[in-house]
């Protein structure tokens, strides 16, 4: 059987599985690769289809069929791949009735436009971050009067937080508008816990993964979530954690998501968790979510696909995990060091670059918080991990 995989993340470890079980697996890509999307083919003797970044869904599906799938599945980690695999997959799925790991055509346009998510979300008794649509100054300045300051100004269909920017008052607020901006969302900047939930859903079931903390929301809204670190399952009270879990499956349910998606959330002090919005995508959380619920989630893709997995049926070995970023220089070989240390779960290189003040992002994970700040501090003897460190210890308590 030949498996063909939209995008290579988490090939490296996808492969040789697919390989054990008797099938091959094929890539057809048109990623960029970089520090932050690192080729995961290399090495790896496949098959793989490389083609122009602005490749169209109608060449994607030129290229699908000569490779000849007989499944196919979506590895987008971006919101373009993901809106053109969702054309890739809608076709494979309709004309040549194999299995297809992608959302649906309808799925991603709705997931992707943050306003109209809520929208639907909201009329199913979910709580949701109030946003306002606006393209001009006097909508923006009608938008404040209704929400208050500090006002969150983003894209309606951005992520990463990339165009988001923050208003504390009516002064900022005429310096943004100055030029034009185009369609954009005006939310109240929201004091709170920023959340996050992996969801995997296939055959109608739905399986919420651990629930991630992802700190404070901050004002510095072009800082890019790498910088952050994210502790799974979230340090908050058990009620907190059950309406997040519940909130992020319903979601997916609502939206028809297929394969791993994230939901974030703000945990607000009084209403509690709050929808933000939905990435019908793998996340970046997405390692994190592994370390945590003990479940190789790129292998349950496999395994959806194939017609062996059972969601209400998986079960791993929860434990405590943190995405931590190195702010020290590492060198190939310091690299491959932490990445052999047993706590580490994953290792996301990034170009060293003094701007950016940040090397790596370690996924690490032990059974309790105990252990898991002790493997820290051994992986701190190779790699500046504060001040996160410090920040760690206050939120598990040890």
């Amino acid at each position: 059987m030949r498996i063909v995989f939209l995008e290579d993340d988490g090939l490296t470890r996808i492969a040789p599985y697919v390989r054990s079980l008797g099938h091959e697996p094929v890539v057809l890509r048109s990623g960029v690769y970089d520090a932050w999307h690192a080729n995961e083919c290399a090495g790896q003797d496949m098959v793989v289809r490389q083609m122009p970044r602005d490749a169209s869904g109608l060449e994607l599906i030129d290229a699908a069929l000569e490779l000849q799938p007989d499944a196919l599945i979506s590895l987008a980690l971006l919101d373009p791949h993901c809106w053109r695999d969702a054309l890739v997959g809608d076709f494979f799925r309709q004309s040549r009735g194999i299995p297809v790991l992608a959302n649906a055509p309808a799925t991603v346009l709705m997931a992707n436009d943050k306003l109209r998510t809520k929208q639907l979300l909201a009329r199913h008794g979910i709580a949701v971050t109030e946003a306002i649509a606006i393209e001009s100054l006097p909508e923006a300045e009608a938008a404040a009067e209704r929400l208050g300051y500090p006002l969150v100004l983003k894209r309606p269909d951005g992520y990463s937080g990339i165009g988001m920017r923050l208003a504390e008052n009516l002064e900022q607020l005429q310096a943004y508008f100055r030029r034009p901006s185009g369609p954009m969302l005006a939310e109240h900047f929201t004091q709170g816990i920023e959340l996050s939930v992996d969801v995997l859903r296939w055959g109608g079931q739905t399986k919420p993964l651990a629930v991630i903390h992802k700190g404070a929301t901050d004002r510095d809204l072009r800082r890019h979530p790498i910088y952050r670190l994210r502790v799974a399952p979230a340090p908050i009270s058990a009620a907190a954690t059950e309406a997040a879990l519940h909130i992020a499956a319903r979601a997916m349910d609502l939206l028809g998501i297929v394969g791993l998606a994230e939901c974030e959330m703000i945990l607000h002090p009084e209403h509690g968790p709050m929808v933000l919005e939905v990435n019908p995508r793998i996340a970046g959380t997405a390692p994190l979510s592994a370390a945590a619920s003990g479940l190789d989630l790129h292998r349950c893709l496999v395994d959806m696909a194939l017609g062996r997995c059972e969601l209400d049926r998986l079960r791993g070995e929860p434990a405590c995990a943190v995405q931590i970023p190195v702010r020290s220089k590492l060198d190939t070989a310091a690299l491959a060091r932490l990445a052999r240390h047993e706590a580490v779960r994953f290792v996301k290189p990034i170009n060293w670059a003094p701007h950016l003040g940040i090397s790596a992002s370690l996924t690490v994970a032990r059974p309790t918080p105990q252990a898991l700040l002790k493997a820290l501090h051994e992986i701190g003897r190779e790699a500046d991990l504060e001040p996160c460190l410090a920040e760690l210890h206050t939120l598990l308590g040890a």
